[in-house]
């Protein structure tokens, strides 16, 4: 895994700077809208999951879920739960399918109040589109 560089950082500060307007924007609207857009995209991110990671795909299936399931947030709250432990001893079975090679990606490590270090990969950008 690789460090950001100089260039990379600046970047991340443009696209911050950019972004944090359209997100302040985004928070002043209509609380069901938000909700709505919440729900439509953790319907996107269930179905990323099931579909691009081994982890959630087996978990689900065994679980008897599938990505259409997901129409309310009463379905999204049936989902199993997941532990730090589930994530330290599968590590791998979370990454996306096609970026499990990928050189581009950047390793975090954690250890939280567990004082568990746990490993994340993750794209320089991350950040960013995550408070979108």
């Amino acid at each position: 895994m690789k460090s950001l560089s100089i260039w990379e950082n600046i970047v991340l500060a443009e696209k911050y700077f950019f972004e944090n307007r359209r997100i302040y924007n985004f928070l002043l609207q209509n609380p069901k809208k938000i909700k709505e857009f919440q729900l439509e995209s953790i319907k996107k991110l269930v179905n990323l999951a099931y579909t691009q990671t081994t982890f959630y795909n087996q978990l689900y299936k065994k679980h008897n879920i599938f990505p259409q399931d997901i129409k309310t947030w009463e379905d999204f709250y049936k989902l199993p739960t997941i532990t730090k432990e589930d994530i330290m001893q599968n590590s791998n079975e979370f990454i996306v399918n096609s970026r499990k090679h990928d050189k581009n990606l950047f390793l975090s490590k954690s250890s939280g109040s567990s004082g568990k270090i746990i490993e994340i990969l993750f794209e320089g950008d991350s950040w960013i589109r995550q408070a979108q």
